[in-house]
């Protein structure tokens, strides 16, 4: 899970974004402790670090026009 964190390297390239491989993957243990949902454990941990980034580049550099229309939609997505 983490070699497929560093392969991305984005903590040199988006230096504002939080690293929170940890605390992704115990979210998706706290749902999903058996043993059997490893694959789960790791789906839910790399989906929640990208939105993570997604969440920080969003507060970071969207100017209000730019979140405006972001959170437009994804109120329509209906996310």
């Amino acid at each position: 899970f983490e070699r497929w964190w560093n392969k991305f390297d984005l903590k040199s390239k988006l230096t504002y974004a939080r690293d929170r491989l940890i605390e992704c993957y115990l979210w998706g243990a706290a749902f999903n402790f058996e043993p059997q949902y490893s694959y789960v454990r790791t789906i839910v941990a790399k989906n929640t670090q990208m939105v993570s980034i997604m969440d920080d580049t969003y507060d970071n550099y969207a100017t209000l026009k730019e979140a405006q229309l972001l959170t437009d939609v994804l109120e329509r997505y209906g996310v």
